[in-house]
């Protein structure tokens, strides 16, 4: 699995971040965008999960915790409101990182930026993390995220429903570019599907127990070998 170079800029800024001052957050308004929903991808619960879909679970938990980490700590201050458009800060010695959130009808529109300078003397000029778009809920949108470069290196989708349902896609760019599909049901059972460019390589089903099956794809989209466990 691709990962890609911002996220060390994400977890320094949030490790910097829980050392700076931060205040409590009241009870957030109606008017204010809720915070996107912070999916917590988790695998079969079966002692005998193959390595290989363990593996894509783990992986795509960290990559998403990582680049949501400023979500948590946004959620202990109290945010700036100026009309349509919410602000938090949070800073720790020379280095910021500021969230938007400009709520346009039914859906908010966010920004993630890093600024200043860290502790190993980089420099952050404006550097665009996150931005993309969520209902005012937080439990459904997409986000944008970036490189260091601020190429855009990976897309992230979400949907949670009413019925606890989550929905999660992050799509990786590269040559070619990486797309995994995860599906979280709320009795516990799921499903993991895994496309290198266009075509499905891997595809895990489990049931509420944790047992489930696994297939691997060759180039051409054949299973080429397949299982289960228990």
């Amino acid at each position: 699995m691709k990962k890609y170079r911002i996220l060390s800029v994400f977890m320094l800024a949030a490790a910097l971040a829980f050392s700076g001052c931060l205040q409590k957050n009241p009870t957030q308004s109606d008017a204010i965008p809720q915070f996107p929903t912070i999916v917590n991808f988790q695998g079969p619960a079966s002692q005998n999960v193959p390595a290989e879909l363990q593996g894509y679970v783990d992986i795509l938990h960290a990559q998403t915790s990582a680049a949501f980490s400023y979500l948590t700590l946004a959620r202990l201050q109290t945010p700036k409101t100026d009309g349509n458009t919410t602000t938090w800060t949070i800073t720790s010695g020379q280095l910021t990182v500021t969230i938007t959130a400009v709520k346009d009808g039914d859906s908010a529109d966010w920004t993630f930026e890093l600024n200043g300078t860290d502790q190993n003397k980089n420099t952050y000029d404006h550097l665009k993390l996150m931005s993309g778009t969520s209902s005012m809920d937080g439990k459904s949108g997409t986000m944008h995220i970036f490189d260091e470069s601020s190429k855009e290196a990976a897309l992230f989708e979400w949907l949670e429903e009413n019925t606890g349902k989550k929905d999660a896609t992050i799509t990786i760019y590269g040559s070619p570019d990486s797309k995994y599909e995860l599906v979280n049901n709320p009795d516990h059972s799921g499903s993991v599907d895994a496309f290198e460019g266009s075509v499905k390589i891997y595809h895990a089903v489990w049931n509420s127990n944790g047992a489930g099956s696994w297939e691997k794809y060759d180039a051409s989209g054949t299973v080429a070998d397949s299982g289960s466990w228990n």
